[in-house]
Parts: C-alpha cells; structure tokens; sequence
C-alpha cells in the first residue's frame, strides 16, 4: 500500500494507492489554514492502523509553506516507518484523487494568483501535456504576465512616448536654444568646426538621455517581470536588447531633431506634431506611408518585446505590417546619418545673425 498526501493547496489531500497503482482510498479537505494540524491525523484515520510500504508527498507547484510542512512531515513519518520516500508533482497527486476513467487535468493555485494547469493519463497518471502556468495579472480579461506586461510597457511607454519626448526636447535644443539664448557665437568661435561642435552636443546629449532612462528602466524591470511568477534571469538578455534599443530610438530620434533644429524655427511644434501626430496617423493605415516614420522600422527590432497573449498580439499586429530586423537597423542607422548630416551642413553654411 502506498501513501500519498499534498498540502500545496487550501486542501489537505491524502491518498491511498494499491501496489498496481490504483486507486484505494482519499480524503480531500479544504481547510484553507492549519495544514500542519490537520494532516497527521488525517493521515492515521486513512491508515487505520496499516502501515504503507512507501511515502509520496507532493512536491509542488502550489503554496510554498504548504509544501514544507508535507515535505517535512514525509521525511519524519518515512524515517519513522522505515519506508522509502518519494517526491511527486502535487497535479499528479490532486489528479489521482478526481473520479472517473479518462484522462484528467489538475490545477493548483501558486503564489501572487498565479495557475498552474497539466493534463495526466489514468494509468500511473503520467503527464500527457507540459505543465501551464497562468500568469496572475489580466488585461481585458486575458491572463498576462509580468514578463508581457513589461513588454507592453517598454514599447507604448519609453519606445512610443518617453524616447521622443526626449528626443524633442533635448535634440532640438542642440543648436536652437544656442539661438534663442544668445550664447551661438560662443560656440563657433572657438577653434574647431561648427560641425565638430554638433556632433560632440549631440554626443553628450545621448549620453544623458541614457542615463535618464536607464535607472527608470530598470526599476520597472525588477519591480513588474517577476509579477505572475517569471524568471529574471530567464528575461535578462531580452532585457539588455530592450535598453540597446532605446539607445537606438534616442540615438535616431535626436539626430533626426536636431536637424529639424538647426534648420527652422519652433522646432519643438514641429517634432510634436511628427511624433504624437503624424507617426500614430501613419501607423494606423495601411500603405506606405507608415514607411516615413522611425516607429515603423523601431516595431520591426522588438518582437521579444511585444506580449504574445491574445489581447495585446492583436494591439501588435495592429500596429505593424512587419518590416525585418537588418532593414530596420540600416534604415534607422541611415535616417541617424543624414540627420546629423543635414543638421552639420545647416550649421557650416548658415549664418548666425542675433536679434536684438
């Protein structure tokens, strides 16, 4: 005679299986706490005396302290019996206490609301499907998780608002504010090129930018991934993917305003309307004209980002027609070139006259 018994759950679950692994006996209480208290006893009442030839305990998934006290009473109660002990999935346990003679699946609660789903065959129960796990977070009904929420976050957040924002408003102040404070024959007249100039502000400029969003970054990072039960180790490398690019997006964002400062005037009306304006009308219809904006080619480089769970597949697939990852980091390291050119050659050739 075998027995079995799981506190993973709410319930105390104890079993009793034949030598030829059928089913004899179970108790299945739920009793939500005292787990520690109960489960001996109930134990002793299921025996009536008997002595089993092995110990299985459930070794999870499910509620952390629940397993330790089954582990902990197991190993007393094997040690005391002289019996071999042995570990098996809580699912395969709670499985084997359902009725009937086809396959069943179990479900078990874990931790932070999370569900861990697996599918086992009546035979010895073994496993017919890989073990689920649920994340605990919804979205419009839909499970998702913290490693998908992330996502979600990384691209509509930084990569959609936070990015351009800086990229507007530092980028554009590389030579307009010089203009607009007066302090432009400062800079051109020292003993370098205009150009050489640009591109050293546009260089601190990015290094700034970085440092701004990186903290903010990896604040979010640890404190929303592990929601839902994901690894961090598992989602680092995507994770340092994420931050290269957005040093991508602040890289061609800025150079791209810069440009537009260093031609016209108001060039922060003119980067708002191209960002929140033109790039959000663009993406949203079909063609080519999506093809004239950054986001269109900073999409197609974040497929590990963007969630897979229904609900937020059908907002990506919405959002982009598909573009590769070598074209759209040639098309962004190009429109990151010409920008800055464009931006140097304003700067060699125009001529700085100060209002008065």
């Amino acid at each position: 005679m075998i027995l079995a018994f799981d506190t993973s759950t709410p319930a105390c679950t104890v079993a009793l299986f034949a030598a030829d692994g059928s089913l004899f006996a179970s108790r299945d209480e739920v009793i939500g706490r005292g787990h520690a208290e109960r489960l001996v006893p109930l134990i002793a009442e299921m025996l009536d005396g008997h002595l089993p030839s092995q110990v299985l305990v459930g070794v999870g998934p499910g509620s952390f302290t629940g397993m330790r006290i089954a582990i902990a009473a197991a190993q007393g109660l094997a040690i005391g019996w002289d019996v071999p002990l042995h570990g098996m999935s809580s699912l395969a346990l709670l499985a084997a206490t359902a009725p009937g003679d086809g396959p069943v699946a179990a479900a078990v609660a874990g931790g932070h609301g999370e569900l861990f789903v697996q599918q086992f065959r009546r035979d010895h129960f073994k496993p017919t499907s890989d073990m689920m796990n649920l994340p605990a977070m919804k979205v419009n009904g839909m499970r998702v998780g913290g490693s998908a929420i992330f996502g979600l976050m990384m691209w509509f957040l930084f990569l959609r608002f936070i990015v351009p924002i800086l990229g507007i408003f530092y980028g554009t102040s590389l030579i307009a504010d010089e203009v607009e404070d007066k302090t432009i024959t400062y800079l051109f007249t020292r003993p370098i090129s205009r150009s050489a100039v640009l591109i050293g502000k546009y260089l601190a400029y990015l290094a700034s930018t970085v440092l701004i969003v990186l903290p903010s970054v990896m604040l979010v990072y640890f404190l929303v991934v592990p929601v839902g039960g994901a690894s961090i180790a598992a989602t680092f490398p995507n994770l340092l993917r994420d931050l290269l690019l957005l040093a991508v997006g602040l890289a061609v964002y800025g150079a791209l305003f810069a440009a537009v400062g260093a031609w016209v005037k108001r060039p922060v009306l003119i980067g708002l309307f191209f960002a929140f304006g033109w790039e959000n009308f663009a993406l949203a219809l079909p063609g080519y004209l999506k093809r004239f904006t950054i986001a269109f080619y900073t999409q197609g480089l974040v497929p590990h980002t963007m969630p897979q769970e229904n609900l937020l597949s059908m907002l990506q697939s919405f959002f982009r027609e598909s573009v590769g990852p070598v074209q759209g980091v040639l098309t962004l390291v190009a429109v990151a070139v010409v920008s800055l050119a464009l931006a140097a050659r304003a700067v060699e050739r125009r001529e700085y006259v100060l209002e008065q």
